[in-house]
C-alpha cells in the first residue's frame, strides 16, 4: 500500500525547504564581512585548536580571546572587537590566573572577557547546558552593551564528559549543542582539544569532528626549540590553510606562595615561526636537499636560498631568507653539508663538476 502523498512527515515537506536556483546567484563581486579574525576565523564558524599537553594551546586561546575583546591584532591578523566567553571547564582558576598575567603584562584592566567557572557538559547536560550558554550570552550582551563574538570550550574532552570521543554516535550530540549555541547566538565557537597518539593525524577522537569544523589549528612544542609553532591545518571557506605562526611563552609574576616564593603564569609573545618538521627533518632542510637532488651540483648559498623560497612562493607563511641561511649553516655544523670558500654540497655524494669541494 502506497503512503498518502498529502501527508507531511513531522510537519515538513518540500514546500518548507529553502532552495535557490543557481541562475539566481549574482556573479558580481561581493563585499565579504564574515571574518572574525583576518584569514583565520569566521564570525559564525566553528574551529578546533589542538595540541599535546603543555604545548601552549590554552595560553594561545586566551591570548586570542583577549585580542578579540580589545579589537586588536592577533599575531599580525586584524580582528573584529567583541566579548569573549570562556567555558573554563578544565581549570577555571588556571584560566583566571592567565588572564591576570595578560592584564598585568599589557597594563590594562578593562577586558570584556567572561569566564564561566561552572562545569558545562554538552553530552550529559545536553540541551539544558547549551541553552544555559545561549541565555548567558543574551544576559552578557544586555549588561555590557556589546556583542559576544566568540565562545571558547576548554576542553572538548571535559565538555563532552561521559561520551565516547571515538564514536560519531556520541560526538555528533556534543557538536550539535555547540552548533545550537553558534547559530542561536551568532557567534564563533572554538574548541580546545588534545591531539591523539599520532599528532600527524590531527585532533584526538572521531574523524567526523574535523569534517564538522571550519578551521583547524595545530599547536606544537618541538623539543629543544624555545619557539612554539602554530599551523592552520584546515580552512573551509577562507584563505589561510598552511599559514604558520610562531610564539614563545614569557613568565609573568602574579604573586607569592606562603613561603615567599614567586608564583607565575605566562603570556604569549609573537615570534617567527620555526621551520616545519617533517618526520625528523624541517621543511627548509627538505627544500635544501631537494635543491641538490634537482641540480646535482654544488652551489653558492644564494642559489640554494632562492630555490627553497621559490618552493613556498604560493604560501602565506613562507620562510624568511635568514631562516634558510641559518639552516644551511646548521647542516654544515651537523655534518650534513660541506662548505669550502662559500660553496656548499652534501656530504653523501661528490658531483662531477669543477666546483667540487676538495
Amino acid at each position: 500500500m502506497q503512503p498518502k502523498t498529502d501527508k507531511k512527515p513531522d510537519g515538513l515537506n518540500a514546500a518548507y525547504l529553502k532552495y535557490e536556483y543557481a541562475e539566481q546567484i549574482d556573479i558580481a563581486d561581493e563585499h565579504f564581512d564574515d571574518e572574525l579574525v583576518e584569514a583565520l576565523l569566521l564570525k559564525d564558524g566553528m574551529s578546533v585548536v589542538y595540541g599535546d599537553s603543555n604545548s601552549g594551546k590554552t595560553f594561545l586561546a586566551i591570548d586570542l580571546a583577549c585580542s578579540i575583546a580589545l579589537g586588536g591584532n592577533w599575531l599580525g591578523r586584524r580582528s573584529v572587537q567583541g566579548v569573549a566567553l570562556y567555558l573554563a571547564t578544565e581549570g577555571p582558576m588556571s584560566v583566571k590566573r592567565r588572564l591576570k598575567a595578560y592584564k598585568k603584562h599589557h597594563g590594562i584592566n578593562k577586558l570584556p572577557i567572561v569566564v564561566v567557572t561552572s562545569p558545562v557538559n554538552f553530552f550529559e547536560g545536553g540541551a539544558d547546558d547549551s541553552h544555559k550558554v545561549v541565555k548567558l550570552i543574551e544576559k552578557i550582551e544586555a549588561e555590557l552593551g556589546q556583542k559576544v563574538r566568540i565562545v571558547i570550550g576548554d576542553t572538548m574532552a571535559r565538555i563532552s564528559a561521559g561520551a565516547n570521543e571515538n564514536t560519531g554516535q556520541d560526538m555528533t550530540i556534543v557538536l550539535k549543542h555547540a552548533d545550537y549555541i553558534r547559530e542561536h547566538a551568532q557567534i564563533h565557537f572554538m574548541w580546545i582539544h588534545h591531539c591523539g597518539k599520532d599528532a600527524a593525524k590531527g585532533g584526538r577522537g572521531w574523524s567526523g569532528i574535523r569534517a564538522a569544523i571550519d578551521t583547524e589549528i595545530e599547536v606544537v612544542e618541538t623539543k629543544g626549540q624555545k619557539i612554539r609553532s602554530i599551523e592552520v591545518t584546515k580552512q573551509r571557506d577562507i584563505d589561510g590553510k598552511g599559514d604558520r605562526y610562531g610564539f614563545t611563552l614569557m613568565p609573568i609574576s602574579i604573586g607569592m606562595n606562603q613561603w615567599g616564593k614567586v608564583r607565575s603564569s605566562c603570556v604569549v609573545i609573537e615570534a617567527e615561526a620555526p621551520a616545519k618538521v617533517i618526520g625528523t627533518k624541517s621543511a627548509i632542510e627538505v627544500g635544501i636537499m631537494e635543491f641538490f637532488a634537482a641540480e646535482k651540483t654544488s652551489s653558492n648559498k644564494k642559489r640554494i636560498v632562492d630555490f627553497v623560497l621559490d618552493l613556498d612562493r604560493n604560501r602565506a607563511a613562507q620562510p624568511k631568507p635568514g631562516s634558510v641561511y641559518n639552516r644551511i649553516k646548521a647542516m654544515v655544523n651537523e655534518g650534513m653539508l660541506m662548505e669550502h670558500q662559500g660553496i656548499i654540497q652534501p656530504t653523501t655524494w661528490i658531483p662531477d663538476h669543477s666546483s667540487v669541494i676538495s
